[in-house]
């Protein structure tokens, strides 16, 4: 596996970690990486984003990985990478725990997420300063696939970087009775 890493100008971002969930790498003064994975058994090429550049997002999601598609032999996964525009050294986390929404209609969670909670967190976002991230304690939606886009649209409407934190419910549903089997996957 190998692939570049460069800045929005086209420069190289040197000294990036770059893993595959197992094995780690550096970029060198080019911006370049090779690392030898077992393309079998290994599904995804992350960036440990530095601290000089904006986390990579999409609907407020941190996407600094790059998925490997089944039965390759070889991957090139190339990042290119924003410059911050301000300093990273103070940043504000917003945390929430264990937010479990289901479908509109349902019990209100979905209504409350969409008219209480984020309304709130927008609020408090506002009045901070510092650049703020967000994470999710996990169990983000209940049982039900179907409300991630619920989730993922109002998230959004945040305006900030938001990771997630693997919960019970978050994962295989056909393990409901254990949880180990679940988090296997």
């Amino acid at each position: 596996m190998s692939g570049r890493v460069t800045s929005t100008d086209g420069s190289p971002v040197a000294g990036a970690v770059v893993s595959d969930g197992l094995n780690c790498t550096q970029t060198d003064s080019d911006g370049r990486y090779t690392l030898t994975s077992d393309l079998e058994n290994r599904h995804f090429i992350m960036l440990s984003v530095p601290a000089e550049y904006e986390i990579p997002a999409r609907h407020s999601l941190p996407i600094p990985f790059k998925r490997i598609p089944r039965y390759v032999e070889t991957f090139t996964a190339d990042f290119v990478l924003e410059p911050r525009k301000e300093s990273s050294d103070h940043h504000t986390l917003i945390v929430q725990g264990d937010p479990q929404i289901k479908d509109f209609f349902w019990d209100n969670s979905a209504e409350a997420y969409r008219d209480v909670v984020i309304p709130d967190i927008i609020k408090t976002r506002k009045s901070i300063a510092t650049p703020c991230y967000g994470i999710e304690l996990g169990d983000v939606i209940y049982n039900e696939l179907t409300v991630y886009p619920v989730y993922l649209h109002n998230t959004d409407r945040v305006n900030m970087v938001t990771f997630n934190v693997i919960g019970n419910h978050d994962h295989d549903q056909t393990t409901l009775l254990k949880d180990s089997l679940g988090a296997a996957n």
